[in-house]
């Protein structure tokens, strides 16, 4: 139960966050980890209290009486979606703290044993911090992201990271002999041709609002891409009404 109480409240944390990004994001797409902005959160609550601590859970739909059953949410539901087998899954945070500020003890190891969250003290302004900070992320994320570092500044404390690396294999996997160019239409009205997968099958559908989608499972049938197609309304107006209750 404290799982999914988790999951539920840090999916809609990660929607707010998501409408809010895509409404400020000059770029026409945006790519980010709900599960990872919620961690982050979370993460910072453990080593808050009082006022700060309430408006951070607040955030994530929690509260200052429901902490301990939050934290325990949380390692559950880490330590469930690392052991998947059907995915390559990986979900890791760290802590790296400037070597002349010093994490109380307490802080470290509720970091460690409730949110699976390594922490390291290091010199925030040398070259060497950098090394080892890329070199946490290229090895979480399989090579996949390796620059993560900031550019030194006077007044940078801490660093929290959190990564996660996914990779499965489709339920039905697509025949690359079928790949083939097709038209693609872009939220702007015009369209390109693009290198387009095809396969044929079952697969579950839906309504958002009124707007057809697809669920497109990857192996073991525990993870899926949805995929929603407008076709009356504006890709920003899904964004504006999707809720926890259509994914």
């Amino acid at each position: 139960q404290d799982r999914a109480r988790v999951a539920r409240h840090i999916s809609t944390f990660g929607l707010e966050v998501f409408r809010h990004v895509a409404s400020a994001a000059p770029g026409p797409n945006v790519v980010f980890s709900p599960l990872s902005a919620g961690l982050a959160i979370a993460l910072l609550a453990e080593g808050s209290e009082r006022e700060t601590r309430a408006e951070l859970l607040a955030a994530l739909g929690s509260s200052t009486d429901g902490w301990p059953e939050y934290r325990r949410g949380i390692r559950a539901l880490l330590t469930d979606l690392n052991a998947d087998k059907t995915t390559v899954t990986r979900i890791a945070s760290s802590l790296w703290a400037d070597e002349g500020r010093q994490l109380s003890r307490e802080f470290a190891q509720n970091a460690d044993r409730m949110h699976l969250a390594t922490a390291q003290s290091v010199d925030l302004q040398g070259s060497a911090a950098a090394e080892r900070i890329n070199g946490w992320a290229k090895e979480k994320t399989d090579g996949r992201i390796t620059n993560v570092m900031p550019p030194p500044r006077p007044d940078l404390a801490l660093i929290l990271l959190n990564a996660v690396y996914f990779k499965g294999k489709w339920e039905l996997r697509f025949d690359s002999t079928n790949t083939k160019l097709a038209p693609f239409l872009r939220a702007r009205g015009d369209s390109i041709q693009v290198q387009t997968m095809v396969v044929g099958g079952g697969f579950g559908h839906f309504e958002h609002n009124g707007q057809p989608g697809l669920r497109i499972p990857y192996k073991g049938g525990r993870y899926a891409a949805y995929v929603v197609v407008p076709r009356s309304v504006a890709v920003r107006e899904v964004v504006a009404r999707l809720t926890l209750a259509d994914v």
